[in-house]
């Protein structure tokens, strides 16, 4: 998961921002418990700051911030097709590490924002370019990413909760977005509840300064579709064929890692196919668990079924169990 928090400034940075900043960082100790990294400029008025979580390269090699070729990153997240970028990079660049955020800065060098466009992944940067400080967002938004300006310049963190805490803002959400959060489930960016924060959009990427991002731009929108538009027609063999295609690369590329990796099983649809897949069609037995509840929405017996059918390691977890559970 990991964290990522930073700041620029007007002015350079001081001794009590900095502090500020690692406060800030390790507010995200939850979502990064294996390490802590740093980078800044006084001068430049620039800070960085990253919370890990190992998942792929566990070793120090892989630490964030990471410099490379006059470029610094922070991110959070996986970027999946790494290995395949990294191959098709290695001519140029020669690696030291097993990791994707040497791979995004090899990416970022030489192809600049357009590498976002090559990058299958989830993911929240802040990379530093030595003139400008750029932030990104993955094509769904599924890491997100918050920013709010001070007198003094512009933060961003992984989470508005420290946002909150360090710059004493207060959540006061709106009726509108009361109302739309009953409507939706969820607040639409940028709006967050706190009129200081704004959460930065899916798909785009922006240089941040100390006023707030400029040049934001959108460098992918999901394909329109308009109802009706064209006869129905039942998938033939070789659609289906291309769909599988699809789904086993995928499954393929977010099943590497130097972890364990296990799966919640919920007995839905979605993490019941990939199980099969993983089982099926690549020879990968997943440990799987699921998470019981007191009431009729518990489908922990269901799993347990078709996690026996594939002959998968299982294990149930009560929802009224504090404790702490590890595989």
């Amino acid at each position: 998961m990991c964290g990522i928090v930073g700041f620029v400034g007007h002015g350079p940075l001081s001794d009590a921002e900095i502090a500020q900043a690692r406060r800030m960082r390790d507010g995200l100790a939850h979502r990064g418990p294996d390490g802590a990294g740093e980078w800044f400029d006084k001068e430049k008025g620039l800070y960085l700051g990253h919370r890990r979580l190992s998942i792929v390269d566990l070793s120090d090699a892989s630490a964030q911030p990471m410099a490379a070729d006059g470029l610094v990153a922070s991110f959070n997240g996986e970027i999946y097709n790494y290995v395949e970028l990294r191959d098709e990079l290695a001519g140029e660049c020669a690696f030291r590490t097993s990791g994707d955020t040497e791979v995004l800065l090899a990416a970022w060098h030489k192809w600049g924002t357009a590498a976002l466009d090559r990058f299958d992944g989830m993911f929240a940067l802040s990379l530093f370019d030595g003139a400008k400080l750029w932030i990104a967002t993955d094509p769904f938004g599924e890491k997100p990413l918050y920013w709010a300006t001070t007198q003094r310049g512009c933060w961003f963190a992984s989470e508005a909760g420290v946002l909150i805490r360090e710059l004493s803002l207060r959540f006061a959400p709106t009726h509108d977005e009361v109302a739309t959060f009953l409507a939706l489930g969820f607040l639409p960016a940028p709006a967050t509840g706190t009129a200081a924060i704004h959460e930065f959009p899916a798909a785009s990427h922006a240089i941040l300064t100390p006023t707030g991002p400029i040049e934001q731009k959108r460098y992918w929108t999901p394909p329109a579709a308009q109802a009706g538009s064209a006869p129905e027609k039942p998938l033939a063999e070789r659609d289906l064929d291309d769909i599988g295609a699809v789904l086993l690369t995928s499954l393929r590329r977010r099943l590497r890692a130097d972890v364990q990796v296990g799966l919640f099983l919920s007995a839905g649809i979605d993490s019941s196919l990939i199980a099969a897949l993983a089982a099926r069609e690549l020879g990968i037995r997943l440990k799987t668990l699921t998470v019981s509840f007191p009431d009729g929405a518990d489908e922990s017996a269901a799993a347990a079924r078709i996690a026996a059918h594939l002959g998968l390691p299982h294990r149930i977890v009560d929802s009224q169990d504090t404790g702490e559970w590890r595989a």
